[in-house]
Protein backbone atom coordinates (compact mmCIF):
# COMPACT_ATOMS: atom_id res chain seq x y z
CA UNK A 1 0.00 0.00 0.00
CA UNK A 2 1.20 3.27 -0.82
CA UNK A 3 1.73 5.68 2.22
CA UNK A 4 2.35 9.31 2.21
CA UNK A 5 4.84 10.45 5.39
CA UNK A 6 5.15 13.91 6.35
CA UNK A 7 8.63 15.22 8.23
CA UNK A 8 7.92 18.49 10.43
CA UNK A 9 10.97 20.19 12.17
CA UNK A 10 8.83 21.89 14.97
CA UNK A 11 9.58 25.10 16.44
CA UNK A 12 8.10 27.78 18.38
CA UNK A 13 7.45 30.01 15.14
CA UNK A 14 6.73 29.21 11.23
CA UNK A 15 9.56 31.05 10.66
CA UNK A 16 11.62 28.36 11.88
CA UNK A 17 9.76 25.21 11.56
CA UNK A 18 10.59 22.91 8.10
CA UNK A 19 8.14 20.28 6.96
CA UNK A 20 8.52 17.71 3.63
CA UNK A 21 6.33 15.37 2.18
CA UNK A 22 7.22 12.27 0.37
CA UNK A 23 5.12 9.33 -0.58
CA UNK A 24 6.85 5.49 0.65
CA UNK A 25 6.50 3.02 -2.20
CA UNK A 26 6.20 -0.89 -1.30
CA UNK A 27 9.67 -1.39 -2.10
CA UNK A 28 10.39 1.29 0.82
CA UNK A 29 11.60 4.20 -1.35
CA UNK A 30 11.05 8.10 0.10
CA UNK A 31 9.64 9.82 -3.41
CA UNK A 32 9.90 13.80 -2.13
CA UNK A 33 7.31 15.55 -3.25
CA UNK A 34 8.11 18.89 -1.25
CA UNK A 35 10.45 20.40 1.17
CA UNK A 36 10.25 23.66 2.77
CA UNK A 37 10.91 26.16 5.44
CA UNK A 38 7.27 27.83 6.69
CA UNK A 39 6.82 31.49 6.56
CA UNK A 40 4.31 33.67 8.26
CA UNK A 41 1.93 33.97 4.68
CA UNK A 42 2.25 30.15 4.79
CA UNK A 43 2.36 28.79 7.91
CA UNK A 44 2.76 25.27 8.98
CA UNK A 45 -0.84 24.69 9.53
CA UNK A 46 -2.13 25.88 6.60
CA UNK A 47 0.65 23.99 4.54
CA UNK A 48 -0.11 20.22 6.39
CA UNK A 49 -3.60 20.26 6.42
CA UNK A 50 -3.55 21.14 3.16
CA UNK A 51 -1.05 18.39 2.48
CA UNK A 52 -3.07 15.78 4.17
CA UNK A 53 -6.19 16.46 2.53
CA UNK A 54 -4.47 15.68 -1.18
CA UNK A 55 -3.16 12.42 0.47
CA UNK A 56 -4.84 9.01 0.47
CA UNK A 57 -5.97 7.34 4.34
CA UNK A 58 -2.23 6.17 5.06
CA UNK A 59 -1.18 9.08 6.52
CA UNK A 60 2.20 9.06 8.89
CA UNK A 61 3.24 12.47 10.49
CA UNK A 62 6.91 12.44 12.00
CA UNK A 63 6.93 15.22 14.48
CA UNK A 64 10.43 16.34 15.83
CA UNK A 65 9.85 17.38 19.32
CA UNK A 66 8.44 15.77 22.70
CA UNK A 67 4.81 14.81 22.51
CA UNK A 68 4.61 14.17 26.77
CA UNK A 69 6.04 15.02 29.55
CA UNK A 70 7.90 13.28 32.44
CA UNK A 71 5.00 10.86 34.61
CA UNK A 72 6.81 11.33 38.01
CA UNK A 73 6.73 15.78 37.20
CA UNK A 74 3.30 16.37 37.88
CA UNK A 75 3.19 14.45 41.42
CA UNK A 76 6.25 16.00 42.29
CA UNK A 77 4.84 19.59 41.44
CA UNK A 78 0.63 19.46 42.69
CA UNK A 79 1.15 19.88 46.14
CA UNK A 80 4.71 21.90 46.18
CA UNK A 81 5.18 24.69 47.78
CA UNK A 82 7.88 27.52 46.93
CA UNK A 83 10.74 26.83 49.42
CA UNK A 84 10.44 23.17 49.96
CA UNK A 85 12.71 20.47 48.30
CA UNK A 86 11.46 17.92 46.00
CA UNK A 87 11.94 14.31 47.18
CA UNK A 88 11.74 12.87 43.29
CA UNK A 89 15.50 12.75 42.18
CA UNK A 90 16.04 15.38 38.95
CA UNK A 91 16.59 12.83 36.08
CA UNK A 92 13.61 10.84 37.04
CA UNK A 93 11.40 14.31 37.84
CA UNK A 94 12.80 15.88 34.29
CA UNK A 95 13.32 13.09 31.93
CA UNK A 96 11.41 10.65 30.20
CA UNK A 97 12.24 6.89 29.58
CA UNK A 98 12.63 7.41 25.68
CA UNK A 99 15.29 10.05 26.38
CA UNK A 100 17.37 7.75 28.82
CA UNK A 101 17.03 4.81 25.85
CA UNK A 102 18.19 7.36 23.32
CA UNK A 103 20.79 8.32 25.42
CA UNK A 104 21.67 4.60 26.10
CA UNK A 105 20.97 3.54 22.42
CA UNK A 106 22.87 5.66 20.34
CA UNK A 107 24.82 8.18 22.55
CA UNK A 108 22.79 11.75 21.14
CA UNK A 109 21.11 12.68 24.22
CA UNK A 110 18.18 14.37 23.51
CA UNK A 111 16.99 17.68 25.39
CA UNK A 112 15.16 17.04 28.89
CA UNK A 113 11.71 18.01 27.74
CA UNK A 114 10.74 19.09 31.55
CA UNK A 115 13.80 21.06 32.29
CA UNK A 116 15.38 22.92 29.07
CA UNK A 117 13.49 25.40 26.66
CA UNK A 118 12.63 22.37 24.52
CA UNK A 119 9.39 22.41 26.50
CA UNK A 120 8.06 25.61 24.69
CA UNK A 121 8.72 23.39 21.48
CA UNK A 122 6.58 20.75 22.66
CA UNK A 123 4.03 23.34 23.90
CA UNK A 124 3.63 24.71 19.78
CA UNK A 125 3.55 20.76 18.43
CA UNK A 126 0.89 19.73 20.87
CA UNK A 127 -0.79 22.74 19.79
CA UNK A 128 -0.71 21.98 15.79
CA UNK A 129 -1.26 18.72 16.47
CA UNK A 130 -4.52 19.73 18.19
CA UNK A 131 -5.17 22.26 15.64
CA UNK A 132 -4.92 20.06 12.48
CA UNK A 133 -7.41 17.42 14.57
CA UNK A 134 -9.77 20.48 14.45
CA UNK A 135 -9.26 22.08 10.93
CA UNK A 136 -9.44 18.28 9.17
CA UNK A 137 -11.90 16.76 11.43
CA UNK A 138 -9.72 13.80 12.18
CA UNK A 139 -8.51 12.21 15.77
CA UNK A 140 -4.81 11.94 14.39
CA UNK A 141 -3.73 9.06 17.28
CA UNK A 142 0.00 8.75 17.99
CA UNK A 143 0.60 5.50 16.38
CA UNK A 144 2.50 2.65 18.22
CA UNK A 145 3.16 -0.13 15.58
CA UNK A 146 4.09 -0.44 11.97
CA UNK A 147 0.70 -2.49 11.52
CA UNK A 148 -1.36 0.68 12.50
CA UNK A 149 -2.24 0.93 8.82
CA UNK A 150 -5.04 3.15 6.78
CA UNK A 151 -5.41 6.15 9.41
CA UNK A 152 -3.48 9.06 9.76
CA UNK A 153 -1.43 9.04 12.73
CA UNK A 154 1.33 10.76 14.17
CA UNK A 155 4.78 9.52 15.79
CA UNK A 156 7.66 11.56 17.74
CA UNK A 157 10.85 11.84 16.12
CA UNK A 158 14.35 12.70 16.96
CA UNK A 159 16.47 13.68 13.67
CA UNK A 160 20.09 13.53 15.36
CA UNK A 161 19.21 10.16 16.66
CA UNK A 162 18.29 8.56 13.23
CA UNK A 163 21.21 10.60 11.85
CA UNK A 164 23.45 8.60 14.27
CA UNK A 165 21.82 5.41 13.69
CA UNK A 166 22.20 5.33 10.21
CA UNK A 167 25.92 6.19 10.62
CA UNK A 168 25.85 9.78 9.23
CA UNK A 169 26.58 12.83 10.16
CA UNK A 170 24.48 14.37 13.03
CA UNK A 171 26.41 17.17 14.57
CA UNK A 172 27.73 20.78 12.87
CA UNK A 173 25.49 21.59 9.89
CA UNK A 174 22.71 23.68 11.30
CA UNK A 175 24.69 27.49 10.67
CA UNK A 176 24.11 29.27 7.77
CA UNK A 177 27.77 28.83 6.64
CA UNK A 178 27.97 24.82 6.81
CA UNK A 179 26.99 24.02 3.47
CA UNK A 180 29.60 21.36 2.86
CA UNK A 181 28.35 19.48 6.34
CA UNK A 182 24.56 19.58 4.59
CA UNK A 183 25.88 18.46 1.52
CA UNK A 184 27.34 15.53 3.01
CA UNK A 185 23.90 14.50 4.44
CA UNK A 186 22.11 15.54 1.60
CA UNK A 187 24.23 12.95 -0.06
CA UNK A 188 23.71 9.89 2.12
CA UNK A 189 20.27 10.45 1.89
CA UNK A 190 20.34 9.97 -1.76
CA UNK A 191 22.24 6.96 -1.19
CA UNK A 192 19.52 5.61 0.99
CA UNK A 193 16.68 5.03 -1.00
CA UNK A 194 15.79 8.83 -0.71
CA UNK A 195 14.72 10.58 -4.57
CA UNK A 196 14.96 14.10 -3.75
CA UNK A 197 13.79 15.32 -7.08
CA UNK A 198 14.33 19.17 -7.31
CA UNK A 199 14.87 20.26 -3.65
CA UNK A 200 18.21 19.56 -3.18
CA UNK A 201 19.14 23.32 -3.35
CA UNK A 202 16.24 23.70 -0.72
CA UNK A 203 18.03 20.99 1.61
CA UNK A 204 21.69 23.23 1.55
CA UNK A 205 19.82 26.19 2.08
CA UNK A 206 17.58 25.22 5.11
CA UNK A 207 18.75 22.94 7.68
CA UNK A 208 14.86 22.84 8.94
CA UNK A 209 14.07 21.68 6.03
CA UNK A 210 17.17 18.99 6.21
CA UNK A 211 15.75 17.73 9.51
CA UNK A 212 11.99 17.55 7.81
CA UNK A 213 13.11 15.18 5.64
CA UNK A 214 15.25 13.39 7.84
CA UNK A 215 11.92 12.82 10.12
CA UNK A 216 10.96 11.56 6.82
CA UNK A 217 13.46 8.78 6.98
CA UNK A 218 12.56 8.31 10.62
CA UNK A 219 9.29 7.72 9.74
CA UNK A 220 9.96 4.88 7.43
CA UNK A 221 12.27 3.14 10.10
CA UNK A 222 9.18 3.14 12.10
CA UNK A 223 7.06 1.61 8.89
CA UNK A 224 9.04 -0.51 8.11
CA UNK A 225 9.70 -1.77 11.72
CA UNK A 226 12.92 -1.09 12.36
CA UNK A 227 13.04 1.38 15.27
CA UNK A 228 12.58 0.21 18.46
CA UNK A 229 9.41 0.19 20.45
CA UNK A 230 8.59 1.27 24.35
CA UNK A 231 9.18 -1.97 26.71
CA UNK A 232 6.82 -0.52 28.91
CA UNK A 233 3.53 0.58 27.26
CA UNK A 234 1.62 2.40 29.69
CA UNK A 235 4.33 4.36 30.39
CA UNK A 236 4.99 5.69 26.56
CA UNK A 237 1.33 6.52 25.84
CA UNK A 238 1.58 8.30 29.10
CA UNK A 239 5.15 10.13 27.90
CA UNK A 240 5.46 10.05 24.70
CA UNK A 241 8.27 7.83 22.92
CA UNK A 242 10.83 8.69 19.95
CA UNK A 243 11.03 5.75 17.04
CA UNK A 244 14.22 5.80 15.81
CA UNK A 245 16.33 2.97 13.90
CA UNK A 246 18.29 0.68 15.66
CA UNK A 247 20.65 -2.21 13.96
CA UNK A 248 19.08 -4.81 15.93
CA UNK A 249 16.36 -7.23 14.90
CA UNK A 250 12.97 -5.58 16.46
CA UNK A 251 11.23 -8.08 17.95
Amino acid sequence: MMATVIGVDCATVDERTGIARAELSSSNRLDLLDARQCTAAQGALQVLAAWISDSGPNVTIALDAPLGWPVRLSPALVNHRAGEPLTVDAHSMFRRQTEKRIRALVKVPPFDVAADRIARTAYSALRLLGQLRATLGLLIPLAWSPDDKGVVHAIEVYPAATLKSHGWRYEGYKKKQQLSERREIINALENSRVTLNSFRPTLEASADALDAVVCLVAARDFIEGSAEAPKDAGIAAKEGWIWVHTSKPVA
